[in-house]
């Protein structure tokens, strides 16, 4: 019986482990998402080459190269960009 009992025990406790990482990550996925909750959530981003742009991003413009920036949907895949 008490084997029986830890083991139920720590089965609870991985379970409880499991539910507050996840918990964890969707707060740390909300925190990034809003700019550390100053800002709605985004549903897209910039992306210049490879680089994705943000406040700290510092662009080069080379005149003989055209400069391509393109929005990048986070939340909707079927979204598609105008203007």
């Amino acid at each position: 019986m008490k084997a029986g009992k830890s083991i139920s025990v720590a089965v609870k406790i991985i379970i409880a482990v499991v539910v507050f990482a996840l918990l964890a990550g969707i707060v740390g996925l909300a925190h990034r998402l809003t700019n550390g909750f100053s800002t709605p959530i985004k549903n897209f981003y910039l992306q210049c080459g490879e680089q994705v742009i943000t406040r700290d991003t510092e662009l080069y413009v080379c005149l003989d190269k055209p400069l391509v920036i393109e929005p990048k949907y986070m939340l909707d895949k079927m979204n598609s960009a105008t203007g």
